[in-house]
């Protein structure tokens, strides 16, 4: 039994004698035989004779020194070569021990910064999947949550039935933000992806502040993009340039649509098309065609990284290499919120099942009248088709074409004495009035699926089996206390691969699809309907 004593920057062994009393040699940093032993001798002797409560100096010299050589029989030992590596050893153990425990707390603490994150959650999906219900029930299960619109046309007052907005007692039971907060008969509105970027992020701060979750919900793409990727500096969109880069992109698609007698369009379902075959090749040799384009004019990492047919974001990109005299898109690189930790899902289910709830979704908002009363307020304010963004969205710009449409036949055959006003109105004009907004409805909803899965921020989860079962899908991921960014990115692509893509025998029924009418297949609807829009054009 030994220790290890510095005194006076001196070392002392103690050990125990023979006859059980402490013993100690002093020695230096090299060797004992170095110091004058006398006085050190008497030093430690005075030093440990209060312990050993000895009058006897002689004996306690003796006692605690030994012989002065360490080579007695009194069990007194030196510090050799030996004991110094392991006194070294021992002091970079008790080093890296200090410097373990440094590492473990801020270690610690770093994982504390991030689990301190707010938690956001997002909700995501193709339009008429369900994305608003399932929103509003996560947010009853989560007893304390408020909902953050994340759509471009909700924002707009007075726009409720086109938009499909949640009801008022909906927003009653839940708080609801970013819906209506626009006029949409402003013909200089400047609500954009900034500033909703902006609101979000205010009205996020303001939810975690109260204590609740904020859970956006919505399916526009860019504003999803910008807050979660973050907002990027790139330059502004304005009519002239999006109507100069929108002209190069359509006439690539008119000349091979013109070669192929068919459309063009994003036909990466194959749906509504006769000629699917012919129709497929002119699209793909289009996009080919648009894509080298974007390359030559020095965007070569956008062109690699666009999703087949997203012809939004190839137009868009087109755009900012015009407006920013040729600097590409893709050197403008997103500033990402630190503070926030967004957990991404995205809705999906049998594309066919969609679709048709889609069409449905059309005849219901023709027949309720509400769509078209709701144009018709557009009209009267004097918004013109095309003139803002609430003018260009996905039904009111079908209604408003063909309302005034409807009124130039109207006015002719008022001029005309061959048959009266009231015959004008056909039931062939508004059934293609209904099937060209189920068609637009189909394509937007392809736009997303598109962007979507371009995303690797999103996680799929399948919608097919009801709300209920995707909300506590989505619940147990979100309440996951770890960072899921990483295992997101690890699973996405299998989930893409078994919820988002179309199967082959999903795309055979796509290419077998024809809309059904569930409403407007009875007279009585069509009647009605058109006694609307007889209604709405006298008052026009």
């Amino acid at each position: 039994m030994r220790r290890v004593l510095l005194m006076n920057k001196k070392t002392f062994a103690v050990s125990y004698s023979t006859n059980g009393s402490k013993c100690l040699s002093a020695t230096g940093a090299i060797a004992a035989r170095n110091f004058n032993t006398n006085r050190a001798n008497d030093r430690v002797c005075s030093f440990f004779s209060r312990n050993n409560n000895s009058n006897d100096n002689s004996n306690s010299r003796s006692n605690y020194l030994g012989n002065g050589n360490g080579d007695g029989d009194d069990g007194a030992h030196y510090l050799t070569n030996v004991d110094i590596i392991n006194r070294r050893r021992r002091r970079r153990r008790r080093v890296r021990r200090r410097e373990y425990r440094c590492y473990s707390t801020n270690n610690s603490t770093n994982n504390s910064s991030t689990n301190n994150k707010q938690k956001v959650l997002v909700i995501t999906g193709p339009t008429a999947i369900g994305k608003s219900k399932l929103a509003i029930e996560i947010a009853l299960k989560l007893g304390a949550a408020e909902i953050v619109s994340s759509d471009s046309i909700q924002v707009y007052k007075d726009l409720d039935v086109g938009a499909n907005k949640v009801t008022l007692e909906e927003r009653q039971s839940i708080a609801h933000h970013m819906i209506d907060i626009c006029d949409p008969t402003d013909k200089n509105d400047a609500f954009d992806v900034y500033e909703f970027y902006v609101r979000a992020i205010s009205e996020i701060e303001n939810i975690n502040g109260r204590g609740n979750v904020a859970i956006v919900c919505g399916g526009t793409g860019m504003y999803l993009q910008w807050l979660v990727n973050g907002r990027t500096l790139v330059p502004k969109s304005t009519v002239e340039s999006s109507m100069m880069a929108k002209k190069v992109v359509d006439d690539i698609r008119l000349k091979y649509s013109s070669s192929s007698n068919g459309d063009v369009s994003d036909n990466s379902d194959n749906i509504d098309d006769d000629n699917n075959n012919n129709t497929n090749n002119a699209a793909a040799m289009a996009w080919d065609e648009a894509i080298q384009m974007l390359r030559s004019k020095g965007d070569l990492e956008t062109s690699e990284k666009l999703a087949r047919n997203d012809w939004y974001r190839l137009t868009r990109a087109l755009e900012i290499l015009e407006s920013s005299g040729g600097r590409p898109k893709s050197s403008f690189k997103p500033t990402k919120d630190e503070t926030k930790d967004f957990r991404c899902f995205a809705l999906s289910m049998n594309r066919v099942e969609l679709y048709r709830r889609m069409d449905e979704r059309v005849e219901e908002m023709v027949s309720s009248g509400g769509l078209l009363k709701e144009t018709e307020y557009l009209l009267q304010q004097g918004v013109l088709p095309g003139s803002n963004s609430a003018s260009r969205a996905i039904g009111y710009a079908q209604a408003m074409k063909y309302l005034l449409k409807q009124k130039e036949v109207v006015l002719r055959r008022e001029n005309s004495s061959s048959s009266s006003s009231a015959s004008s109105l056909t039931k062939e004009d508004l059934l293609e009035f209904i099937d060209e907004l189920q068609r637009e409805t189909r394509m937007y909803a392809k736009r997303q699926f598109t962007w979507i899965r371009s995303e690797p921020n999103f996680e799929w989860i399948d919608a097919s089996a009801g709300i209920d079962k995707a909300a506590e899908i989505i619940l147990k991921k979100f309440n996951d206390d770890d960072d899921v960014g990483a295992s997101v990115k690890t699973t996405i692509k299998s989930n893409n691969s078994q919820i988002s893509e179309v199967t082959k025998e999903v795309a055979n029924e796509l290419k077998r699809y024809r809309v059904e009418l569930k409403h407007f297949n009875k007279e009585v609807v069509i009647n009605s309907a058109l006694d609307q829009v007889r209604d709405i054009i006298s008052r026009l």
